[in-house]
């Protein structure tokens, strides 16, 4: 093969290999925020939880306590804020 055809074969590898290696970078990062996401709402639905337990087991009177303002927004809309 000739020089130019070389430089030519190695520029489209370089070409597929450095839109392969950013569309791995992109997907990880949209991954990435998504777990940090649900992470988050995992911990405030946690925390929900253990306060209507906690009025449970103290034997208060009702009625319970209301839900945060993320929780309401969560289950009212199905997204996180």
């Amino acid at each position: 093969m000739t020089v130019p055809v070389v430089v030519a074969v190695l520029g489209l590898v370089g070409l597929v290999g450095a839109a392969l290696v950013t569309g791995v970078v992109t997907a990880f990062t949209l991954l990435w925020r998504r777990l940090i996401n649900l992470e988050t709402v995992n911990r405030q639905q946690y925390l929900y939880t253990r306060h209507l337990i906690d009025h449970i087991y103290r034997s208060a009177p009702p009625p319970p306590p209301s839900p945060p303002e993320y929780i309401s927004h969560l289950y009212a809309t199905g997204e996180p804020e």
